[in-house]
């Protein structure tokens, strides 16, 4: 009888046995050192778990720490920003950016 395996996408995300995201949106050390000290936006996006486009408007808005403009390319600290995180800095109020 064949076991039917289960692909990347049905397993839950870990790292070294520790979830990547707890409830309080915590990242676990393994996956931070995946990423290098100083993120390109696509990378922080998907570090986050959110769409590049939502990086940019925030980059753009001022509402990211850690970021700083380098000729026409945004570069971020990564510890920076998972540091604003974990301190529960992170919310953006969406009714200041919606009608």
């Amino acid at each position: 009888m064949a076991t039917k395996q289960r692909t990347d996408e049905e397993q839950p995300a870990t790292s070294g046995g520790q979830t990547l995201a707890s409830s309080t949106g915590s990242i676990a050390a393994d996956e931070r050192e995946t990423y290098a000290p100083i993120l390109k936006p696509v990378e922080l996006a998907a570090l986050l778990r959110i769409d590049r486009r939502v990086v940019y408007r925030l980059l753009r808005e001022r509402k990211i720490p850690g970021a700083q403009k380098l000729g026409r390319q945004f570069r971020i600290a990564r510890d920076v920003v998972l540091k604003w995180l974990a301190d529960g800095q992170g919310c953006v109020s969406r009714s200041s950016t919606r009608s």
